[in-house]
């Protein structure tokens, strides 16, 4: 089950972004927390962790690189024509079909 713990906003350059702290409790009992942060639009990023203090500082590390990467990308992405959607394939497209068995993988 997932009980909403709290919210902050967290200032990146100036801008701000709220962050949506949760509490996921497990069939089994098991506690972890998740945090989701809006940066524009339906862009999200969601991330987790077993300790509420190591997700807190992965957030402020990772949260100033993740609006940076976006906002180069805008800059060195030409627009599409108006109504075209970007189409890209698979990088592993092993993945896809499933057959896939990476480091860490059990199968």
């Amino acid at each position: 089950m997932m009980n909403f713990l709290r919210s902050e906003v967290l200032d990146v350059n100036g801008n701000a972004y709220e962050a949506k702290y949760y509490q996921n409790v497990g069939h089994n009992g098991e506690i972890n927390y998740s945090v989701e942060v809006s940066i524009d639009g339906d862009d999200r990023i969601i991330l987790d962790d077993m300790v509420l203090e190591r997700l807190e500082w992965r957030l402020r590390k990772i949260l100033y690189y993740a609006v940076f990467s976006r906002k180069l990308a805008k800059t060195l992405t030409p627009p599409l024509p108006s109504g075209e959607r970007a189409y890209t394939e698979p990088c592993h497209p092993e993945l896809v079909s499933g057959s896939f068995s990476g480091i860490g993988m059990r199968g």
